[in-house]
């Protein structure tokens, strides 16, 4: 609540510095060259005054708000694109206020009609109110979240964990798991938040000790009996209880839960897009692979040389069997960053952390994923879309086939150079297949354009970090 009014006071307070900011570099830009640098260049219109951007900036203010509002700018923001869901939808108001604005002053003249005030108004707008919410965001913790424990620590305990710790948690505080024993093997995503606090013979006192206001129970941990007195304490202490009685298959991806006529169903459903999706998929995938290729030109040049000039005996780009739609093999580009003769005695391994197959500079190239770029061809070639399940080797997918006939599953639609497992975890998901379907199921049962949007910012910020690659 205080994060909210405190965003909206300074939006209130930005509206009228936009204005006056996006009015000086319209007509005095000669003037501010002159004063700050000495410099006589530019032009200074000293026709235009600022009165009459200001006169009804009351007005242009409640416009703005408004839009905001009907944008959900100001609503809580949570989950793994909470901060990209944030700067989308302030997109989204200002340019909606904007637009007002533009229609309005046409008629009515409460702004002085240059197009350009409003053009820099729009880009300063998102500028400035994204940077005080990433600001306010990251000095201002949220104080109203519940306090919550998870009863359980196998996989399907561990998800619920990772949901709240990643997805909800602007509205959970995630104070510890109370399991028989701590578990050896935990998910990779919440590794470092992960707290064991003890056993279920001290669940009640743990309950009263810290003050918990919310439980996740994984049913298939806990026998029905201790369920149900649970049940019976949470609700005298009025504390919320939750039960996950959820599958423990990597199918659950796909899983829909129907009722029938009170009887409790799970079915499941052919996995694959609409032809409508598949064709604002392949525009969205051509736009940006076209755009991307001649923007990166200079560094595919580079990388070229810095290859070659290292490894002079192997080629500039490696060429690799995948298997992408429909279970079809396909070439994929890379970069080369392994030695030439790497997979000679060993054969097909994944790579692993310190790898000593990498040429001079190769794991850097890897860290940072400017190996993939090349997958851009790939992408214009309609072998690959930017985003979907990562391809795996034909070997690999062979081998994992023959413990998980349903891997196939993945192959419904094209692979992709990034996707919803590779923001959960890179590297880490790379050798452990099944993990990484049960994302690859969630994003091919939950494709949108948009999520294909928020998946490719957030592939870009984890990339720049050089997050958990090798």
């Amino acid at each position: 609540m205080i994060k909210n009014i405190l965003k909206f006071l300074l939006d209130v307070a930005s509206i009228p510095v936009i204005i006056i900011i996006a009015y000086a570099l319209k007509f005095k830009m000669g003037f501010i060259y002159n004063v700050m640098f000495d410099v006589d260049t530019g032009f200074i219109y000293n026709h235009a005054q600022i009165e009459p951007y200001l006169e009804h900036i009351v007005l242009v203010i409640s416009i703005w708000i408004i839009s905001f509002y009907l944008s959900k700018v100001y609503q809580r923001y949570y989950g793994i694109f909470a901060g990209i869901n944030e700067v989308l939808n302030i997109v989204k108001g200002i340019t909606a206020a904007i637009g007002i604005l533009f229609m309005v002053s046409i008629i009515f003249e409460i702004l002085p009609q240059s197009k350009s005030v409003l053009v820099y108004g729009w880009g300063l707008g998102i500028f400035l109110m994204s940077g005080h919410r990433v600001i306010i965001n990251h000095y201002i913790p949220e104080k109203s979240k519940k306090k919550c424990i998870i009863v359980g620590a196998k996989a399907e305990a561990q998800d619920i964990t990772e949901r709240i710790l990643h997805h909800f948690q602007g509205v959970y505080e995630y104070c510890g798991t109370i399991a028989e024993t701590c578990p050896k093997d935990i998910k990779f995503t919440i590794k470092d938040k992960f707290n064991y606090i003890g056993n279920y013979k001290a669940l009640e006192q743990i309950l009263l000790n810290q003050h918990i206001e919310c439980v996740f129970v994984n049913a298939s941990e806990y026998d029905e009996k201790s369920i149900d007195t649970l049940i019976f304490y949470c609700e005298a202490q009025k504390i919320q209880i939750f039960l996950n009685y959820s599958i423990s298959s990597p199918l659950q991806g796909v899983a829909s839960y129907e009722d029938l006529s009170g009887i409790p169903l799970i079915g499941f459903k052919e996995v694959m897009l609409s032809k409508k999706s598949l064709i604002l998929k392949r525009v969205f995938d051509l736009v940006i692979a076209f755009v991307g290729l001649i923007m990166l030109t200079p560094l595919f040049i580079g990388l070229s040389i810095w290859i070659k000039s290292v490894s002079l005996k192997g080629p500039v780009f490696y060429c690799q069997k995948r298997v992408g739609l429909n279970n079809k093999e396909f070439l994929m580009i890379k970069f080369r960053t392994m030695k030439e003769d790497a997979e000679d005695k060993k054969g097909p391994t994944w790579v692993s952390k310190h790898d000593t197959r990498y040429i001079k500079g190769g794991e850097w190239i890897r860290k940072f994923s400017l190996d993939e770029l090349p997958q851009l061809i790939n992408v214009l070639g309609n072998s690959m879309s930017l985003i979907g399940p990562r391809p795996e080797r034909p070997f690999f997918v062979d081998k994992i086939s023959q413990d998980a006939p349903y891997f196939s599953m993945r192959h419904a639609i094209k692979g992709g150079i990034t996707g919803w497992a590779q923001i959960h975890g890179r590297a880490f998901l790379t050798t452990r297949p099944l993990e990484k379907f049960k994302y690859d199921l969630y994003y091919i049962k939950n494709w949108s354009w948009m999520l294909d949007l928020k998946i490719l910012i957030k592939t870009i910020v984890i990339v720049l970090k050089g997050e958990e690659a090798y």
